[in-house]
């Protein structure tokens, strides 16, 4: 198939102005302009004092290339970037300014670069006169050496002079993309492992034994559980401030839900002096939510009432529903906090505990309004104590998934 098939089949034959979109071919793409053009070019750019200042202040690689796609202009990051003078730039275009291994022939020549992320931004906005944005993987050949590059690359119609440049911005994404990845491995392994474990304490529960090896074997399976539970909120975390986390929904009884926590709330935090109590005037109704978010978020409540109590105490857990149709979870404590304190409590990395704590209040606000179409707030009065509140919409939750 020929090169401009395939790219016009790339973009699925999209029409402009009644025109059946087409990259040029092959001969197009290697056109350059000469090296007078170029220097014009540059020099006209250059003693734009605007620009100039302009580009200077972004902290990011930018390049001002023609509608060749060669470079023209470019601000001390972008050379500091491709590990060039900005002149030794001038008139190479994206792909050879890197020594990408596909440009031996020049960059947007090979077959490879149709695939390019950087080279159909760049392609769409003259095409379409718009600015693009894509994610762009190149691989470079430096003194025999190969180095992999993870780029976000943006693309915008520039106008200079009555003369038609683009800009382009790059940013390095490499280090994200590589903390995903090790992210998705860390957490894919540790499950697998915790699943193994989890299957030979089951095996090992099934057997019979004396009253209190079952009962410890008991407490290793209901312990297991919840290490598991622990990893998969840290991954589901992670999911959720990168926006890629996926709301499974269920029915949910109030009182069953806010019981359980209890139950729980008691067999982790044994041998100390706090009390949980079900509030009497607490709404029994069903409703429709992603109960794995809503029991993480009343959990971390639950917890973080336990340690203002410093573990003694009472700590009190309600539900009832609202005028607008809205149910309002709640959990209290008696402790007071401080107005300085307060204003920063759903600070991401706050914490009155350590250095190392600080996701607990802020994860409820991210899981609540962000998935959960809710809001969390509190209230702390002196002598009265401390409550915070998970308010969400009954049936309102657009789900992806529905779990019966």
């Amino acid at each position: 198939m020929l090169f401009n098939q395939k790219i016009c089949n790339f973009f699925n034959n999209k029409l402009y102005l009644g025109v059946v979109l087409k990259f040029p071919d092959k001969t197009e793409l290697i056109k350059r302009e000469n090296n007078d053009v170029i220097t014009k070019q540059y020099l006209s750019l250059s003693n734009n004092k605007l620009l100039s200042n302009l580009l200077g202040t972004i902290n990011l690689p930018v390049c001002i290339i023609n509608d060749k796609r060669q470079v023209v202009f470019a601000n001390l990051k972008a050379a500091e970037f491709y590990g060039a003078g900005i002149e030794g730039l001038l008139g190479r275009r994206h792909g050879e300014c890197l020594n990408c291994v596909n440009s031996k022939k020049g960059c947007g020549v090979s077959d490879a670069c149709e695939f390019c992320g950087a080279f159909n931004a760049i392609m769409e906005t003259i095409i379409e006169g718009e600015a693009n944005e894509q994610e762009c993987r190149i691989l470079s050949q430096n003194n025999d050496k190969i180095v992999a590059h993870d780029l976000n690359v943006k693309s915008s119609p520039l106008v200079i002079d009555d003369s038609n440049y683009l800009l382009i911005i790059l940013e390095d994404i490499s280090a994200e993309k590589r903390k995903k990845s090790l992210e998705r491995i860390f957490f894919h392994d540790v499950l697998n492992t915790i699943s193994s474990m989890n299957g030979l304490v089951n095996y090992m529960a099934c057997k019979n034994f004396d009253a209190e090896t079952d009962e410890i074997m008991q407490d290793m399976v209901t312990l297991t559980n919840r290490l598991t539970e622990e990893v998969l909120e840290q991954r589901d975390l992670i999911a959720a401030e990168n926006g890629e986390l996926k709301i499974k929904c269920s029915s949910i009884d109030t009182l069953l839900l806010l019981n359980n926590l209890i139950k729980q709330a008691k067999f982790l935090m044994t041998n100390i002096n706090l009390n949980f109590e079900l509030v009497n005037d607490s709404i029994e109704m069903t409703f429709i939510s992603d109960i794995t978010i809503l029991r993480r978020i009343l959990f971390n409540m639950i917890k973080n009432a336990a340690e203002a109590e410093k573990y003694k105490g009472d700590i009190y857990l309600g539900c009832k529903k609202t005028e607008n149709d809205e149910i309002l979870f709640y959990v209290k404590n008696k402790s007071y906090i401080e107005p300085e304190t307060q204003t920063l409590i759903f600070q991401r990395n706050f914490s009155t505990k350590s250095v190392s704590r600080g996701l607990g209040t802020f994860s409820m606000k991210l899981l609540t309004e962000n998935y959960l179409e809710g809001k969390v707030f509190f209230k702390s009065i002196k002598d009265e104590g401390t409550t915070f509140y998970l308010q969400i919409p009954l049936n309102r939750l657009k789900c992806e998934e529905y779990n019966e």
